[in-house]
């Protein structure tokens, strides 16, 4: 069989498949009676979820689930689309009353709540990063089709903690102000720059699983690892970039126009009038803080 042949990932889409069914059971069992509205989700969170989950199959399975295996450039690549681009995607198609609904157990609340303070998120994000690309990680997560599903998971999950300060919809784990927001981007978007420039200005290879498999696709070992680091840093710093553009856009639009913070009133966002002064959480709070 050809390098370059897509080939199915049954693990991939065992984890897609259990993300869709457990969403649509959550809407079909609990939306009619704890969503503020009686509606389940609106049409933009549907298409949120879809988009992300659509997101994580596609660098997954076929050709790019494949050369993963073989080239670090491609694992690099699947990485920071399942972090930066497929959870924050899947955040946004949670409805707030579907997250808390999931976070009512309190030990599962003080948990959540405890793994997304700021720091705390930047450091697990981080230290995600540093474990995941671990050459015995990576040469196990090649021939284990286990290992390569709960990476998946793994990622998604990390990227759910990542991006939770930013877009939560819940008083009681709240996000940060816009600001805070900000500051807490551009220091995802920096410290990422030390470990992929060790990739890309490295003289030697490091992870011997992939040399081979490499050099049989006509690219050097070093290459495809330096490769690797520049696309981690080049795009995960233009990701992060746009995402703080699109929340000075956001922060710019309320202070203007007076218009409600919709990561708290996304469950009702069909029904906010234009303009006015921003209403209170429409929603009960449980036990939590507040965040700067």
């Amino acid at each position: 069989m050809s390098a370059l042949t897509p080939v199915a990932q049954p693990e991939v889409w065992l984890v897609v498949g259990g993300l869709v069914a457990g969403y649509a059971a959550a809407l079909g069992a609990w939306g009619r009676r704890l969503s503020p509205a009686g509606v389940a989700s609106t049409g933009r969170q549907r298409l949120y979820f879809a988009l992300g989950v659509g997101l994580a199959w596609l660098v997954g399975d076929g050709l790019v689930g494949a050369l993963a295996t073989d080239l670090l450039t491609v694992r690099a690549l699947q990485s920071v689309v399942l972090v930066l681009l497929a959870a924050p995607l899947l955040l946004l198609g949670l409805p707030g009353w579907l997250l808390r609904r999931l976070l009512a157990p309190p030990r599962v609340r003080r948990l959540w709540q405890w793994l997304t303070t700021p720091l705390v998120a930047f450091l697990v994000v981080h230290a995600w990063v540093v474990l995941a690309h671990l050459p015995a990680v990576l040469e196990a997560t090649a021939s284990s089709a286990p290992l390569r599903a709960a990476t998946l998971l793994g990622a998604l999950g990390v990227g759910l903690v990542l991006w939770w300060p930013v877009l939560s919809p819940l008083p009681e784990a709240p996000a940060l102000s816009h600001g805070g927001a900000l500051v807490y981007l551009a220091g995802h978007a920096l410290l990422p720059a030390v470990p992929a420039s060790l990739l890309t200005f490295a003289t030697t290879h490091h992870v011997a699983g992939y040399a081979t498999s490499a050099g049989a696709l006509g690219v050097t070992p070093l290459l495809d690892q330096q490769l690797a680091g520049a696309l981690v840093k080049l795009a995960g710093t233009a990701l992060l970039t746009v995402a703080c553009a699109a929340l000075v856009a956001r922060w710019s639009h309320e202070e203007e126009t007076g218009a409600p913070d919709l990561r708290v009133w996304r469950d009702l966002a069909s029904a906010i009038p234009t303009g006015g002064p921003e209403p209170r959480s429409p929603q009960p709070r449980l036990e939590g803080h507040r965040r700067s």
